[in-house]
């Protein structure tokens, strides 16, 4: 490969804790092995600069402590930021317990990267050996008109590969902006729970039904069996589905 990666997708900062058990409504725990660290779609730029890529992050980053610390982060990598600033938000984070049982919740934050014009990605343009990374985060904010708007204006004679991680938030958009991602056939790299929710709505939209990708035990067999024509239903793209 001889291109750069450009991601879309959002960074913010992550704060991360241990705790013995996610504290109920008006309880009061301590928590251990507290980290502040950039990610989301830093570690995607992350692992392509271990691989000694180019990258370049296109996403908005706002103005505040924690938007320094994106900034800061990404310069230590050599990550250029290529989008634009916010003057009047600082950039999201999000909070993570994990628990004795290693099981994780999260609270996240709506900052800059949330908030982008329709514009936003605009002064993006890909060159042919260039790869694009989206997040499915960004369909669900304020920013997902830019997304759009980028994926609109690069379908047609489309030269660089793109790559679309769905997240879980690939529940929550809407079946129109899902057909659109569909059209746009880039590479969707997705673990089990998100492939299982994109079956799903593959099947409801076969049926021409609206799906709210609510999963239930006695859906399973059907959804396994969709997912198994996954490939084809996203006309050849391929799947690389990280089994956690």
């Amino acid at each position: 490969m001889t291109g750069k990666v450009i991601s879309l997708g959002q960074v913010i900062v992550d704060l991360t804790m241990n705790v013995d058990a996610v504290p109920r409504a008006g309880e009061d725990v301590f928590a251990g092995n507290v980290q502040t660290q950039v990610g989301a779609s830093f570690n995607t730029l992350y692992a392509v600069r271990r691989m000694g890529v180019k990258a370049s992050h296109a996403g908005v980053i706002g103005t505040g402590p924690w938007a320094s610390q994106i900034l800061q982060t990404l310069e230590n990598q050599e990550i250029q930021h290529i989008g634009k600033r916010d003057a009047v938000h600082d950039s999201g984070f999000c909070v993570a317990l994990t628990d004795a049982n290693a099981e994780r919740t999260f609270i996240s934050t709506r900052g800059a990267e949330a908030y982008g014009s329709a514009d936003a990605f605009d002064s993006v343009n890909p060159e042919k050996r260039d790869v694009v990374h989206v997040s499915g985060y960004t369909l669900v904010h304020h920013t997902a008109d830019a997304l759009l708007a980028f994926v609109k204006r690069t379908t047609e004679h489309r030269e660089f590969t793109a790559v679309f991680d769905p997240s879980p938030m690939i529940s929550a958009v809407d079946d129109d902006v899902f057909r659109v991602m569909l059209a746009y056939r880039p590479i969707w790299s997705c673990n089990e729970r998100e492939a299982t929710l994109i079956a799903q709505r593959l099947a409801a939209l076969d049926s021409g039904d609206s799906c709210d990708c609510k999963v239930s035990r006695d859906m399973l067999q059907e959804i396994e069996s969709a997912r198994m024509s996954m490939r084809r239903r996203l006309r050849g793209c391929a799947i690389d589905c990280n089994l956690l």
